[in-house]
This record gives C-alpha cells, structure tokens and sequence, in this order.
C-alpha cells in the first residue's frame, strides 16, 4: 500500500500534484514525512526507479527532491549502496521561542528572501481587512524570513497600491514593511489588531516551510492602520509548529490587593471591579484609598 501526504495527490494514482509548488519539492515532503512514520535512521530508501514509478515522475525530478532531502542532512548518498535516513528530520531542531510582539520583528543575523511581489485584484478575503472591495488592486508580496538557510517563517502581506508602488524589490529583502513604511515613506502606524492561532499547513505553506502538507503551524494575522484609521497593511505569518514556541509572561498582582482601580478576586485570572467585590462576609468590600500624604 501507498501512502500519500494530505493535500497532496500522487501522479501515479492517476491526479496531478499541486501546482502551486514544485513537485520534486512536494515528492521531497512526502519521503519527510515518512520518516519516523515508515521509515527509522539507519533504514535503505526503495531504488530510485521504484520511487520515480510510484510518484509517476522520471527520475531527473524524483533525484531533485532526493537532493533537497540529502542537503538538509536526513538522507545520506553513498556510491554503490541505497540511499540511507542519517537521521530524522526535526529531531535535532530546539524550538524557538518567542513572545507575541517578536513574531512580527526581524531576529538579528535574519534576512528576507522575496517570493513576489506584484498587484492584483484582491480576493474576498483579504479585501475586507484592507476595507476596500472584492477585485481591487492591491500589492501581494510574499517572502520568507530566513536565518541562515533556514527558513523561520512564511510571509504573506497585501498593502494598498499607492504603497505599494513606492515600495523597492531590494528594501524588501533587508526590511520589515513596517519600518519602510515609518522611515522611508513617512506612513505613521496607530493601532495594530493582532490574533494568532495554529492550523494545518497547505501545500503552498507547506512547500515554501519544509513541511509536510497537513501538519500543524503558527498562523499570525495583523492589520496596521494609519493615523486616519485607514488600513495600511494586511500581513500573514506562517510558523512551523514543530519549531515555534510562543511564550507569555504575565505581571500578577497578589490576590486582594489592587491592580489599576481592579480588585483581584483570584489569582492570576478572576479579576473583578472594587464595586462588584464582596469580602468573606458577603459585604461589599470598600474601595482602596489612594495612598499620600495626610493633610
């Protein structure tokens, strides 16, 4: 029996691969996937013909993923003998950790590779958070956050075109938009609304962070406004869930004692108003005096 990834049809039961990413590229992601699932370290790969069969590609495509697979170091290529699992991919990857506001920053010794980076009609999805309509031009850029060769995250950003046509191919690749924004173009930012959850990979996101279709990953969303509240950007980050930790640190407040005119009833969570506050005996508890000198 053949297993296949989610999301991705194989050639040889009869469909075509996604088009939206490569396919030697796709074909690299399921033999990922299968390691650690069918597949151990130290175990041989089927013959490059049994694999170039079952994927319905010729071989030319089939040894361009093997050697995406060999580069990352979790195939192992001998003369004479079946290529080998060195090692299982993801196993030897600490994850990063980051707090809500570093998802959206540049990491220091970081880059930007541009993926694209043209106008087109906006669909109904990204539309509403620019708030313009369906089919509206817009710019699309999407890049990858690199460290090294190591892709961090997957970007997606739609800003308006008369942004977007101030904007350069060459400052896209060394900045976030946000900073061009501020220091070249003189856009002043007043509100960001940010929501973050997880969600399974597609083939695109999948393709572009080296993983497999189906798998879980970080989803950033923000929407930066200007000082007319007018929407200026519309970003997406993508994170590789198996990569990324988001970590929260949060200032508490003892239990019962006030905390910006809020009484706090339960530690850390439960936070009630000084009015609504009731002590042990079922009395209102009296509001705190201000703290000064007496006169």
């Amino acid at each position: 029996m053949t297993l296949h990834a989610p999301g991705v049809a194989s050639a040889a039961a009869g469909n075509e691969f996604d088009g939206h990413a490569p396919v030697y590229r796709q074909i690299a992601l399921i033999l990922r996937e299968r390691m650690g699932t069918r597949w151990r370290a130290g175990d041989e790969l089927p013959s490059e013909g049994d694999l170039a069969s079952e994927f319905g590609v010729n071989r030319n495509t089939l040894r361009r993923a093997i050697g995406v697979l060999v580069e990352e170091g979790v195939l192992e290529r001998r003369r004479g003998v079946r290529l080998r699992v060195a090692r299982l991919p993801g196993l030897d990857h600490p994850k990063l950790e980051a707090d809500p506001t570093q998802l959206f920053r540049m990491r220091p010794g970081t880059k930007f590779k541009v993926l694209r980076f043209e106008a087109q009609p906006l669909g109904p999805e990204a539309a509403p958070l620019l708030d313009l309509p369906v089919g509206a031009s817009a710019y699309r850029i999407d890049r990858l956050l690199l460290a090294g060769k190591e892709v961090l995250a997957y970007l997606v950003v739609f800003v308006p075109t008369d942004i977007g046509d101030r904007l350069r191919r060459l400052d896209l690749s060394t900045a976030t938009i946000t900073s061009i924004l501020y220091a070249r173009l003189r856009v002043h930012t007043r509100s960001i609304r940010q929501s973050i959850e997880a969600t399974l990979a597609d083939t695109t996101v999948a393709a572009a962070l080296g993983m497999a279709p189906g798998a879980a990953a970080l989803r950033c969303r923000y929407v930066i406004t200007d000082d007319h509240d007018r929407p200026v950007q519309a970003a997406t980050y993508y994170y590789r869930g198996d990569r990324f930790r988001l970590t929260l640190e949060i200032r508490t407040t003892a239990p019962g004692e006030a905390s910006d005119g809020q009484r706090i009833a339960d530690w850390p969570l439960a936070v009630t108003s000084d009015a609504a506050a009731t002590s042990s005996r079922g009395r209102a508890a009296a509001p705190r005096r201000p703290r000064g000198r007496k006169r």
